[in-house]
């Protein structure tokens, strides 16, 4: 469909299971952008395939502890987030008794409090919610061992589940519990206390821990489901505390008796009669209800053909029957086009699986992509939906391939269309409204003449001043960093906390990673493709990728490579940086980048020895060499490297500038059967000696050597010419006498990673949430009044296509990217 209306928003609901997928569906590996520390997300990347949850917790403290505000009065709180529509009222607005619960003095575990605070959260009778204990067994689908909140608010009406797993993708908040009041993270300003001044987060370890499993409670909700921000619960002791987290960070409200006032059962039963849009489901991914049973058809045998295309009649058989049998969803992707006067609004709808590219940490872009089907042409494209930075100085994504494509740059995947899907936000009715005490936009603005000045724009919605937010499709923590309950240094959040937007990209072709190569020659002629096509944007249309790791270079169904997620590039006339701090995925940034982010801008340089961290870690990580598990575990710690500053940032990158300087980047490492490919390695990294040299070893030789290299048949070019003299060579000789494709290579944990983290060999890939149906909960969203030509009456005659309910979820895998 090119151009169509839309009704009602969907109810979303959490997921059910399917049987679990076939052990020989491939898993790829993720990424995720770094901007100033080392992400969680990119754990992936390291020499295990499961995340221990103590390595997690520390992981997600260093990355979100300075972008926590607080403490937010409660009633601001319930206010500008828990606020029901005007057709609902909460029962006890007025009443001043808190939760029915006894905290006995003698409880010393958490594990004393599960059962009565369950029972006495139960006994609200909320109309939608249940509340179970999930301590005991973690979500088996995270890539996160063993992490379980200790108690879990589900939709009552989809709660039939015998066992009490964790489930992530259908929870709808979860609760912390500590037993003492000590045990509480954050800190509350005394009166009078300039809140400048003030540590709102505690830095002593158990806070730290404390910090990090919560924040990793909220980065499963937002990585294994469609969801636009989250809410959760923490207690210690007899005091609580509400959070409302997003991509931005999380607002923290301040500590309450939740026995003596009503605030906890206010925000229990407010959350009850808010619609799935206010807590936090993406209203813009439509369940399989909406979709045309004749369409949805079509959709899955396109996806199925383009998953299993070139392989054997009897693998297609023997594997597809799981992937026939997945859940599907349509997303809408906004496209606007000017009319006569105004702008007119316009949306395609594309229909896919649950993305198999997810982040693990919660700050930041969280880039995920899934093959979709057009309904319109009936072709098969790639949809990445992603948090955009929203800057004005930032690029937007689509921009970046427009100008690209006017420049003739080779090996570009033709762009379909894209945009910010909060510019859907204006289709639907039902609009939640967040009034902002201060004008950020002023405050950023640095040609403000009073940057800290508050607007005097008067609201309705609250009796402050402020400016008005009504979309959910954006980041709002980063919208309150000026209000005068927020502790800490105000310009450090202005400078560091960024604000995104919800975007989606829709491109022409699909390819699988670099980590999925079919053979080492395929693996290569990408690696070729790649460059040559970052050489082109470079010095035709002068933009600078910046972001170049395996999940980010394509090989195509032909075998060809592309490079595609430009979102991070930067354009020639936005000068040195466009953002604050290091650009990339940790593991494959240059070692000079990291090792001095406060000095060292992002060059071409520095993209090229990225291409060269990624083919070297691609080819040793996921085929066979010379190493054995044990020196292949030892060789991947150099991508890995990091330490912290007392400042509070993460260097690394240490062990790459050493040995490029010395020339000995893969020591002792061959690929037996495949001659050249080990002096190819070697080649292409003694090209960055000349610049890890000290200043005294340097020669006026190795300084031309550097500049040479910045330049366009010096650098990527020569590269190029390197890799396809060595793919003619092989092609003469007949081929390598070795030449596998990618298999991931099983290495043993050091000793230096034993009881921190734990391998897992049958990894799995989060499973796939489903939606709401009407019937469960109410929905007042209807953003246009006729109906999509795909959405559908027949909900039953759907249900009876995608076969009966059942009590387990399905996992989606119809597409490596």
């Amino acid at each position: 469909m090119d151009s169509a209306s839309v009704s009602a928003p969907p109810v979303l609901e959490p997921p059910r299971t399917p049987p679990r997928p076939p052990s020989d569906v491939p898993a790829s590996a993720v990424q995720s952008s770094t901007p100033n520390n080392k992400k969680a997300s990119g754990d992936l990347y390291n020499s295990t395939d499961k995340i221990h949850a103590e390595d997690n917790k520390r992981d997600m403290y260093r990355e979100t502890h300075k972008y926590f505000l607080g403490p937010m009065p409660v009633e601001q709180f319930l206010e500008a987030f828990v606020k029901p529509s005007q057709a609902c009222c909460t029962r006890r607005s007025n009443r001043n008794k808190g939760l029915d619960f006894t905290l006995h003095s003698k409880w010393q575990a958490e594990s004393d409090m599960y059962d009565p605070l369950i029972i006495a959260l139960n006994k609200l009778k909320i109309n939608k919610l249940h509340f179970v204990k999930t301590a005991n067994r973690g979500d088996p689908n995270w890539v996160v061992a063993n992490l379980a909140p200790d108690i879990s608010a589900y939709p009552k009406a989809r709660w039939n589940r015998l066992d009490l797993a964790t489930d992530f993708s259908s929870m709808e908040f979860p609760m912390e519990l500590k037993p003492k009041r000590s045990k509480d993270p954050f800190k509350d300003p005394k009166e009078g206390v300039n809140v400048a001044e003030h540590e709102f987060v505690r830095n002593d370890d158990e806070s730290k821990r404390i910090i990090g499993q919560i924040t990793s409670y909220a980065a499963a909700q937002m990585g294994m489901s469609f969801r636009t921000h989250c809410f959760s619960v923490f207690i210690a002791g007899d005091s609580a505390r509400l959070i409302r987290w997003d991509r931005a960070g999380a607002i923290v409200t301040r500590s309450f008796k939740y026995v003596e006032v009503s605030w906890l059962v206010d925000f229990i039963e407010r959350f009850g009669t808010l619609s799935p849009l206010q807590r936090g489901w993406d209203w813009t991914v439509r369940p399989p209800t909406t979709i045309d049973r004749e369409v949805l058809k079509k959709a899955r045998e396109a996806l199925i053909q383009h998953r299993f295309n070139g392989e054997s009649e009897q693998e297609f058989q023997d594997r597809s029957e799981y992937f026939r049998r997945a859940r599907y969803f349509k997303f809408l992707v906004p496209v606007l086009t000017t009319g006569q006067e105004t702008g007119a609004m316009r949306l395609k709808s594309y229909i896919g699986s649950f993305p198999r590219r997810w982040a693990c940490s919660l700050l930041g872009r969280n880039s995920r992509g899934t093959p979709v089907f057009d309904p319109e042409s009936g072709q098969i494209r790639w949809l990445k939906d992603s948090w955009r930075i929203d800057m004005d100085m930032v690029v937007v994504e689509h921009k970046s391939y427009e100008k690209m494509e006017q420049c003739s740059v080779r090996n570009l995947i033709p762009l379909v269309t894209a945009g910010d899907v909060r510019e859907l936000d204006e289709l639907c009715t039902e609009k939640p409204t967040y009034a902002v005490h201060t004008d950020l936009k002023a405050f950023r603005d640095p040609d403000s003449s009073n940057a800290l000045a508050s607007s005097s724009e008067e609201t309705e919605e609250m009796p402050i001043r402020g400016r008005v937010y009504n979309t959910v499709h954006c980041t709002m923590t980063d919208k309150f960093i000026l209000e005068d309950w927020v502790c800490g240094d105000k310009m450090f959040l202005q400078r560091n906390m960024l604000g995104y937007s919800h975007y989606r990209i829709v491109l022409k072709e699909v390819g699988r990673d670099l980590t999925s190569f079919p053979s080492t020659t395929v693996l290569l002629r990408a690696v070729a493709d790649a460059l040559l096509c970052h050489c082109d944007a470079q010095f035709k249309a002068k933009i600078l990728h910046r972001d170049i790791s395996p999940g980010n270079v394509l090989i195509m169904e032909d075998g060809t490579g592309r490079l595609i997620d430009w979102d991070l590039c930067r354009h020639a006339e936005q000068g040195q940086s466009n953002r604050p701090g290091r650009t990339g995925t940790w593991q494959f940034i240059s070692g000079m980048l990291l090792r001095y982010p406060k000095i060292k801008v992002h060059d071409y340089v520095d993209d090229l020895e990225s291409f060269l961290h990624t083919s070297t870690f691609t080819l040793v990580r996921f085929s066979s060499s010379s190493f054995n598990p044990a020196e292949v575990s030892r060789f991947l710690k150099m991508f890995d490297e990091e330490w912290d500053h007392p400042d509070g940032k993460t260097f690394g990158g240490e062990a790459k500038c050493d040995k490029l300087a010395a020339r000995d980047y893969v020591q002792n490492l061959d690929f037996p059967g495949r001659p050249g490919l080990r002096n190819l390695l070697v080649d292409f990294a003694d090209l960055f000696m000349p610049i890890y040299l000290a200043g005294r070893l340097q020669t006026e030789d190795t300084k031309a050597q550097s500049e040479v290299l910045k330049t366009q048949n010096g650098g990527g070019l020569k590269v190029r010419g390197m890799i396809l003299e060595l793919l003619k060579h092989v092609q003469d000789s007949k081929g390598w006498v070795q030449n596998p494709g990618s298999k991931r290579v099983d290495i043993p944990l050091l000793s230096s990673q034993k009881g921190k983290r734990r391998r897992e060999s049958n990894f799995r890939m989060p499973f796939q949430p489903v939606s709401y149906t009407s019937d469960h909960l109410p929905g007042t969203m209807d953003p246009i009044p006729e109906r999509n030509e795909h959405d559908t009456e027949e909900e039953e005659g759907e249900e009876g296509e995608e076969g009966e309910r059942k009590t387990k979820r399905i996992r989606s895998d119809v597409e490596t990217h």
